[in-house]
């Protein structure tokens, strides 16, 4: 399954013929959406940003302490995560994204172990790059009536092209179907649905989001959104952000958004599992997005 997945996934994109190009092109930042514009043939578009978020964890009134106090706390900074998008033809882009991480954390082990010891607390980083994820996107329908415009993204993180702390043992596919309503000439909605593999465990992790999006004027945009992701092997992470983007000059757009996590991260259990406490509390980010004809 492991390997015959990202085939099928990859050969059902290059077969899909689109039914028409989404015009209007915009960029994937800020923010989880997946837009269903692509960029047009013969263009490309350098979309690279900065990101740091925030993980603590603080059990309550837990039988071992006498007070609630943080045990787990992480910060994950992206610095920075980066996104080439190439217009292959009409409808149809490659994609090629990867990102430097430095993930710093602590956590008190005397949670955990219940020896009675009292342990210092563990801490440590973890710096490295991402493995290169290669990806698909191919525009499927366009916007007619209640038909929302659609596309599809299917890709791969590729094993060996990151660092150790990061690096995936297989392929790791995912794939996503994204939808766009233009509500009115200055509001819209997008949305998208997705599944993907982490590259070490089978049990697939399912994800979405929505957002609306709202022109402000002809150059600057905001927009609120929703997202999350669904693993089957663990409890389901939810958040919500807003934020801005600013069409600068040209094709070079600025743009910044901030997140809070929308879970509870399973507090009242006294042996909470680990990806629950890795739940992020917030974000923040900021970006650049540039688009140039090659030919």
């Amino acid at each position: 399954m492991r390997f015959h997945l990202p085939i099928v996934f990859l050969g059902f994109m290059f077969i899909a013929h689109p039914l028409a190009a989404q015009q209007d092109y915009a960029p994937d930042r800020p923010g989880r959406t997946i837009p269903t514009t692509i960029v047009p043939e013969g263009s490309v578009a350098f979309e690279a940003g900065f990101s740091w978020s925030r993980a603590e964890f603080t059990p309550r009134a837990p039988e071992r302490f006498q007070s609630e106090v943080p045990i787990y706390r992480h910060d994950i900074w992206l610095l920075p995560a980066g996104l080439m998008r190439v217009g292959l033809g009409e409808g149809f882009e490659l994609r090629l994204s990867s990102s430097h991480t430095r993930w710093l954390w602590e956590y008190d082990p005397d949670y955990f172990d219940g020896d009675n010891v009292d342990d210092p607390w563990l801490e440590g980083s973890d710096p490295g790059v991402a493995p290169l994820h290669v990806a698909i996107k191919s525009a499927l329908l366009t916007e007619r009536g209640w038909i929302p415009n659609a596309t599809m993204v299917a890709g791969l993180s590729v094993p060996l092209t990151g660092t150790p702390a990061y690096q995936v043992t297989y392929l790791a596919p995912d794939f996503a179907l994204a939808f766009s309503h233009t509500l009115s000439p200055s509001l819209t909605l997008g949305y998208h649905v997705g599944v993907r593999w982490d590259g070490e465990i089978v049990n697939p992790i399912g994800y979405y989001a929505a957002s609306f999006g709202v022109a402000v004027s002809e150059d600057l945009s905001v927009f609120v959104e929703a997202f999350g992701d669904l693993p089957g092997y663990a409890p389901p992470q939810h958040a919500v952000d807003a934020g801005i983007a600013w069409n600068a000059v040209g094709d070079l757009t600025v743009d910044a958004a901030f997140g809070l996590g929308a879970t509870d991260p399973e507090e009242t259990s006294s042996n909470p599992r680990w990806l629950s406490i890795y739940t992020m509390d917030y974000f923040a980010e900021v970006g650049v997005s540039w688009r140039l004809m090659l030919w």
